[in-house]
């Protein structure tokens, strides 16, 4: 009888005689240096590493991959930046982590922060102003839903495009 031969063999086989080039290598090992990474930021995020298990446990990831420069991680760290959420961690670590002055940063976040409250200000009052002459409702009572209204999320989003943008712009000139 004949034998049967497992997924496994059958794939042993056929890839027997191919080989990474150089560059595939070098992108393999980049690809798993930022899955490691992202793991390790995530334990720092979460409060279960503190910085110095986060510098140490970096300092044995940047030995698995020596051809490792500081802007990778600037970069991993950069794109995990949120202007809609609590940045002190990631500005803390791009800080400490690769000698990044993240002053100007905070501000184009303290800035985004103080643009949108006046904007959802604004936009809470325009509604309030509708309601009243449309539908004669006013009063305390009347608290518009923002997140209905399709108008005010392109507003939003259109801000926060532009602060994104200014951010990669300040991280990018802060890394040179």
């Amino acid at each position: 009888m004949a034998e049967i031969k497992s997924t496994l063999d059958l794939v042993m086989e056929r890839t027997r005689n191919l080989t990474l080039t150089e560059d595939e290598k070098r992108e393999q090992a980049l690809t798993e240096f930022r899955q490691r990474f992202s793991g390790l930021t995530g334990r720092y995020l979460d409060g279960l590493l503190p910085i110095e298990g986060f510098r140490k446990e970096l300092q044995s990831l940047r030995e698995t991959v020596p051809a490792l420069n500081g802007d990778i991680l600037c970069d991993e760290i950069a794109r995990r930046l949120d202007p809609d959420r609590d940045n002190r961690q990631l500005l803390a670590l791009l800080s400490e982590v690769c000698a990044v002055d993240t002053g100007v940063i905070e501000s184009l976040l303290d800035e985004y922060a103080a643009t949108l409250a006046s904007m959802t200000r604004d936009r809470i009052d325009h509604v309030k102003m509708l309601l009243l002459d449309a539908c004669k409702v006013s009063g305390s009572a009347v608290v518009p839903n923002l997140d209905a209204d399709s108008d005010w999320a392109g507003e939003k989003e259109a801000l926060r495009e532009k602060v994104v943008e200014k951010l990669g712009r300040e991280i990018a000139a802060a890394k040179r």
